[in-house]
């Protein structure tokens, strides 16, 4: 990711629109329950991004938008993409994104992930040995849980930000 795109901001409408070709179909990288979301290029940054546009009659779309926001503008992790901004009026909610093409790699680390758990294998073979054994055992697997629901292949699978926060909490 570009320097430029490090630091979490503001965006206009208009420049998330024209970075995304006015939402163009042909952008379009996929669909959930709190929107679509669009490949776009923001040119002045230097920086290509996927943008959520959040549909104001969605279940969770309205009510997700601001923890979203709030909670990945902290967030830095290589294994995580990073919040580039925002934009939010009367009419739409954006949250623009970095963008990664990593599916394939994600869809194998899932495959791993589910033959250990599948096999009885304990949660610390698939946690990152640099945490070493300080991690409580049931968040571990709630957290990894989450992965493997998010990275579900079929869309209309994967949980809404609002059902992720429900299964964080329980």
């Amino acid at each position: 990711m570009d320097g430029n795109c490090t630091n979490p901001r503001k965006f206009s409408y208009q420049v998330l629109a024209r970075a995304t070709n006015n939402f163009s179909e042909k952008g379009k990288l996929g669909e959930g329950a709190t929107g679509s979301v669009f490949k776009g290029n923001l040119k002045e940054l230097s920086c290509v991004v996927a943008v959520k546009r959040v549909v104001f009659g969605s279940k969770y779309g309205i009510e997700s938008y601001l923890p979203e926001v709030k909670i990945l503008a902290k967030l830095r992790h290589e294994n995580l993409v990073s919040l580039i901004g925002w934009s939010c009026n009367k009419k739409e909610l954006l949250i623009a994104y970095e963008y990664r093409n990593g599916v394939k790699f994600e869809l194998k680390l899932v495959d791993w992930v589910r033959k250990k758990i599948a096999t009885g294998e304990n949660i610390s073979a698939v946690a990152d040995p640099r945490l070493g054994l300080s991690y409580d055992e049931n968040e571990m697997e709630k957290l990894i849980r989450v992965g493997l629901s998010c990275a579900n292949p079929n869309p209309d699978y994967r949980p809404s930000t609002m059902e992720l926060i429900k299964m964080l909490k329980y």
